[in-house]
């Protein structure tokens, strides 16, 4: 018996339909029939196969067949021709070759489709690294009127990742809408695969309708859908899922809903990744929910995390133990910290003995972007130099969708030098009635006030004030928010602020 006959004889024992109950093993053993590296020698085997006619192949079940005769193309693809085109279009067949065999298995199948679309993404990855696709060409190439931008060849190249999201999209509906009443052989357990990188690819083509209608979808189907944490092999790709809805939820301005699929991402993560020095995913996550948590809550996190804690996940994020911008109302907020000081004590010796490790060494990224630069400008009250942080960054901020946030986060700056205003002039006079005109010079030299010129005299301030009608913006809209206990007098030109709680805590704002 030569390689091809021994290879088709492993196939035909993997895929024929006998009574022995099969498993996920044997989907792994499929897998390896199928996949682009089964070892050098193996694969060097397999380069040389001929291709199999209908004879060869009478023995393997029907469905099966094509994927026997597209590997073999595959290995040639890759090991001889060296061709990712080809190799690309190759494994697209697999894939849907595999989708419709797949159609009337249970869950057993599930690794071999999941590794081979595995290594279609992998391959499109790689070709396009090697030859990028111009996406930007691809907005507006099928326009209102029919007409098509750029050559045959161009356009064939842009619809390489069109192409892997139809086939992803295939792969989703079968595993998706799986009838299987047998919870444990059923196909959904892997649906998070298909979920994860469709979401990713979607955002990278732009489609983002076409991403809120699949989230919409499997939202509405949440309840018969396996608990994300069930299945290891998809866990990150849940991770996926996760991060682009919370993207989508960021992009419509719902903040809350949005930390609240970073926070389950986050709970996923600890499950696997825990002990994972560096994580790109880790950082992708943090990234947008810290200024995430400030916003819902107004605090700044410590940035201490526990390694190997069942909670680190918590301890990543939780703004329990953050430390608050609130400087004014230290009293009171240590009275409202009463009743937690026993859980703080508790918590402590729990975690007493484990190593601490701080995110802002993990990620030093992070440590440089929120640490170091947003940060210091929104305790200090800097407007200038808050401002001047957001536009080194911009581009960052914008693809990661979260340029509006940082923005919107401005007013925590803007609260730092209302609070700062108001501390001085009580110093001069205890009075809950302060003139505009303070707030005005207040905000002036947040703005164009810079650390390198301090102690100098800046006649620009006199003259370049903060336009009133700009200062009464701020105050009103800061005052609307629930940011500041207060109400601003036109006819006399003064605020006037409460006199028991002027500026409540941040996470008391929300109306």
């Amino acid at each position: 018996m030569n390689g091809l006959d021994t290879y088709i004889a492993q196939f035909v024992y993997v895929s024929q339909d006998t009574k022995i109950k099969k498993t996920e093993e044997t989907g792994r053993h499929l897998l390896h029939l199928l996949t682009i590296n089964p070892g050098p020698s193996e694969a060097n085997a397999r380069k040389q196969f001929k291709t199999p006619n209908d004879f060869d192949l009478y023995k393997v079940p029907e469905k099966f067949r094509k994927l026997v005769v597209l590997h073999i193309q595959l290995m040639r693809a890759i090991y001889v021709n060296k061709s990712f085109v080809e190799a690309f279009d190759t494994l697209n067949e697999m894939c849907l070759c595999l989708v419709r065999a797949c159609e009337q298995q249970d869950k057993w199948i599930m690794p071999a489709v999941v590794g081979i679309f595995s290594e279609f993404v992998m391959v499109y990855k790689a070709k396009n690294k090697r030859d990028p696709e111009d996406l930007d060409s691809f907005m507006v190439e099928d326009n209102e009127f029919g007409m098509e931008s750029g050559d045959s060849s161009r356009k064939k190249k842009k619809l390489n990742l069109e192409t892997l999201i139809d086939t992803l999209r295939r792969g989703f509906n079968v595993v998706f809408n799986d009838k299987n009443t047998d919870i444990n052989l059923s196909k959904k357990h892997y649906v998070f695969f298909f979920l994860g990188n469709l979401m990713k690819y979607c955002f990278k083509m732009g489609k983002l309708d076409f991403a809120k209608s699949i989230m919409k979808t499997v939202e509405s189907s949440r309840q018969n859908l396996p608990n994300m944490s069930q299945n290891v092999a998809t866990k990150k790709y849940a991770i996926m899922y996760l991060y682009y809805t919370a993207l989508i939820a960021l992009d419509d301005g719902d903040y809350v809903t949005s930390e609240a699929r970073l926070d389950e991402a986050m709970s996923l993560v600890n499950d696997y990744n825990v002990n994972t020095k560096s994580s790109k995913q880790v950082q992708s996550l943090l990234l947008i929910l810290i200024p995430l948590k400030i916003y819902n809550h107004g605090k700044l996190p410590k940035g201490t995390i526990y390694n190997n804690s069942n909670n680190s996940n918590n301890n990543l994020t939780k703004t329990e133990n953050s430390t608050e911008f609130d400087s004014q109302n230290k009293t009171q907020k240590n009275k409202n910290n009463k009743k937690k000081s026993n859980e703080s004590t508790t918590n402590i010796a729990q975690n007493k003995g484990k190593k601490d490790e701080s995110i802002w060494q993990r990620f030093p990224y992070l440590a440089f972007l929120y640490r170091d630069n947003f940060f210091p400008a929104m305790k200090q009250g800097s407007l200038l130099k808050y401002e001047n942080v957001i536009e080194a960054n911009q581009l960052v901020l914008l693809r990661r969708h979260i340029y509006i946030l940082m923005q919107l986060l401005t007013q925590f700056v803007q609260v730092q030098v209302i609070k700062k205003t108001y501390a001085i002039c009580q110093e001069i006079e205890k009075s809950h009635i302060i003139s505009l005109s303070a707030f005005q010079l207040g905000l002036t030299i947040s703005k164009y006030y810079s650390d390198k010129n301090q102690g100098e005299f800046r006649l620009d301030i006199l003259v370049d004030k903060m336009p009133t009608l700009e200062v009464e913006t701020i105050l009103a809209t800061l005052i609307s928010q629930g940011r500041i206990n207060a109400y601003i007098s036109n006819g006399k030109q003064c605020v006037v602020f409460s006199k028991t709680n002027p500026f409540p805590a941040f996470g008391e704002k929300k109306r």
